[in-house]
């Protein structure tokens, strides 16, 4: 029997990290609604030396869905389209059906999607909402064949912490990610937990999360931003101390994209 497997945005060691700047004068990361229910993202990696390649808008063990660009110049182009929801379900429907997959794919919920919301006040906890890309960027396949993912974020150092966590030396930062609904949630206030800065001792530290999430039907931005850290006594450790996620309506510009070669499977 195959065992259920939701969605979850959870992170992944991924192995190799390279930083890319948008050059001065050059065009800067966008995102415009063409409708209710589709987005376009577009925006330029520095020093990128690849050639041309295909961007797929879908994650986890599903076939590749290709909506997107990047040209030699690393210049990138994404289209996120109408109706994710149901293109989600359809190809992890898919994706069960397989005798090899291990796992049953679900689209999570949105009290499964966010952590740390005991005791806030949320509006349609059981609304389905579908992620856009895979561990929060896009892949690039070239010539169908998997070579990078890219990752909107303000800074390669940033989000190399946050998909290695086992590294124990935060810092502060954001990344941003598209999330698709077909009704509004809303998640309202700051919950604050206790956590361990690792499992090699016993030292806890207070991680306060905040949230001014407000989803509307269609594709959404959301942001998740390390605002403050914290270290253990002996500054072995460093942690996450303050977290902010929130939606947006505009990405920043210029908008730094990051390439991240990594493992081709993940979770």
């Amino acid at each position: 029997m195959k065992t259920i497997f939701s969605y979850f945005f959870f992170f992944t060691s991924l192995l190799f990290l390279m930083g890319c700047k948008p050059d001065a004068g050059r065009e800067v990361n966008t995102v415009s609604d063409n409708d209710t229910h589709s987005m376009t993202l577009s925006g330029s990696i520095s020093k990128w030396n690849k050639p041309e390649g295909d961007i797929n808008i879908m994650g986890y063990f599903v076939a590749p869905q290709f909506s997107g660009t990047i040209d030699s110049k690393g210049h990138l182009e994404i289209l996120l389209p109408d109706d994710f929801n149901n293109l989600t379900a359809s190809a992890f429907a898919k994706a069960d059906s397989s005798e090899t997959l291990g796992y049953a794919l679900e689209i999570p919920n949105a009290q499964e999607t966010f952590a740390n919301t005991d005791g806030l006040v949320f509006d349609g906890a059981t609304v389905e909402l579908a992620l856009a890309g895979k561990n929060y960027g896009f892949q690039v396949f070239q010539r169908s064949e998997y070579v990078t993912t890219i990752y909107p974020t303000t800074s390669a150092e940033f989000i190399k912490q946050v998909i290695t966590p086992s590294v124990n030396k935060a810092i502060t930062g954001t990344y941003y990610y598209f999330i698709y609904s077909e009704k509004p949630v809303g998640i309202k206030g700051n919950n604050s937990t206790q956590q361990l800065f690792s499992n090699e001792n016993d030292e806890s530290y207070d991680l306060s999360t905040v949230y001014e999430v407000s989803i509307k039907p269609g594709w959404n931005t959301l942001k998740h931003e390390v605002k403050e850290i914290t270290s253990s006594t002996d500054a072995k450790y460093s942690a996450s101390s303050r977290v902010l996620i929130s939606t947006v309506h505009d990405l920043p510009e210029p908008m730094l994209w990051v390439s991240l070669a990594s493992q081709k499977t993940a979770l």
